[in-house]
């Protein structure tokens, strides 16, 4: 298996601006999701809505806390 490769705040922000990344929070309750909301960032929900839309070159960040 592939190891998932780790990147810093400081590039999450610099793809995030540059719109080159979608940030998704992991967590898959609304509540967990409203205490952790980093800005930028979509919930679960909203990503696998999305997913069917989203281009394959789309690069995403998932974080959870």
């Amino acid at each position: 298996m592939k190891e998932v490769a780790r990147i810093g705040p400081l590039e999450v922000v610099e793809k995030l601006a540059g719109k080159k990344a979608f940030l998704v929070c992991a967590y898959l309750e609304d509540e967990a999701f409203k205490q952790v909301h980093l800005p930028g960032a979509i919930s679960m929900i909203q990503f696998q809505e999305r997913l069917p839309m989203l281009p394959w070159e789309s690069e995403i960040i998932f974080y959870c806390t």
